[in-house]
């Protein structure tokens, strides 16, 4: 289970369709002052995403409530970054 992510009203986050209803984002690490986290665009439209802690500070709200989110043991996820890549 993973920390269930809003995001912010910004360009970037509406870029990304971040704030589209019916998605769903989660933070699933921080490390080396680096934010983790995945969105979920549908059932078969999950992708990876890091930025450094700061700036997913100041572009997302963690929540309380958890999202479940199951892993592939052999997949290997590209964490693509944000805001740059696309």
């Amino acid at each position: 289970m993973f920390l269930k992510i809003i995001a912010r009203e910004n360009e970037w986050n509406r870029k990304y369709n971040f704030t589209d209803e019916g998605t769903t984002g989660f933070l699933m690490d921080w490390k080396m002052g680096m934010a983790f986290f995945a969105w979920k665009f549908s059932e078969e439209n999950v992708k990876f995403y890091k930025c450094e802690q700061e700036v997913f500070e100041k572009n997302f709200r963690a929540l309380e409530e958890r999202v479940a989110y199951e892993m592939d043991p052999f997949d290997s996820p590209h964490f693509l970054r944000y805001p740059i890549e696309g």
